[in-house]
């Protein structure tokens, strides 16, 4: 998928499998996926963003529940800001409950003004983040890492270029950050 607002689009039901996709370019959101039970694999998300007068940026949106989110690169997010100028990019953004998050690699997610740069936000409890990286070039307000809670899990996780590297998230070990 090339320049389409957003790039991938599965809008309910559970048990999908999307793997193998490379989306560039999307103006907004490069992944959104609604459902229960949706497994997301080895998926390209390159160059993110762009939309005129835009709040925010999205590599990878997902609501539901038990969801897997793995193996995935996310490369470029970045956002233009709104007409105050500031504007939010997140690498992978979720609510819901009981997803895991593993493996991923977010790189240089570049956030516009005063906003911030987030390589994993949640909005939800009791999900596991393991052995992913968030990595920016240059120092850039926000966090590594958001799992949604304090039920919520991170182990082995790293983060650079980033403020803070854990928020919301009980650290189980060997989750580091510079």
């Amino acid at each position: 998928m090339r320049g389409f607002h957003i790039g991938i689009d599965i809008g309910g039901g559970a048990g999908h499998l999307i793997e193998d996709n490379r989306v560039d370019n999307s103006t907004l959101i490069g992944m959104v996926l609604r459902g229960d039970a949706i497994t997301a694999r080895r998926n390209r998300i390159i160059d993110t963003g762009g939309r005129l007068d835009s709040a925010y940026s999205v590599g990878i949106s997902l609501s539901g529940t038990g969801t897997s989110i793995s193996d995935n690169q996310v490369v470029n997010v970045t956002v233009t800001g709104s007409s105050s100028g500031n504007g939010y990019v997140y690498g992978i953004s979720f609510t819901g409950t009981g997803h895991e998050i593993a493996r991923n690699q977010l790189i240089n997610l570049i956030p516009a003004g005063a906003g911030g740069a987030y390589g994993t936000v949640g909005g939800g409890s009791g999900s596991s983040l393991r052995d992913n990286t968030a990595i920016n070039s240059t120092p850039t307000n926000g966090w590594g890492f958001d799992g949604g809670s304090s039920g919520s899990q991170c182990r082995g996780n790293m983060s650079r270029g980033f403020t803070t590297v854990l928020e919301y998230c009980t650290d189980v070990s060997g989750n580091a950050g510079t």
